[in-house]
């Protein structure tokens, strides 16, 4: 978010690319393999995006518990520590 209120294309793009890729991980980790390498496959992202993608999502369910009602698919653990294996994470 570009902090002016609004969002832009691009920043809703985003949003909504880390949205898919994350609901998409969380349900083929579950199916196939919690390895970051297959689900980015898997996912048809590069494992770099998929990372990104899968950290903003992470962000994203994180922050909507405030929200009563909301119900979002959980990235299994397997996953998240993956994600907290990266540098600077």
């Amino acid at each position: 978010m570009n902090q002016s209120g609004f969002t832009s294309t691009e920043e809703g793009l985003e949003f909504h690319r880390a949205f898919e890729c994350g609901l998409k991980v969380a349900y083929l980790a579950e199916k196939e393999s919690p390895d970051l390498d297959i689900l980015a496959h898997l996912a048809h992202v590069d494992r770099q995006a998929c990372e990104q993608y899968l950290m903003r999502y992470q962000a994203i369910v994180d922050a909507l518990p405030e929200y009563v009602g909301v119900s979002l698919s959980l990235l299994p653990d397997a996953v998240k520590d993956q994600l907290s294996l990266l540098p600077g994470v």
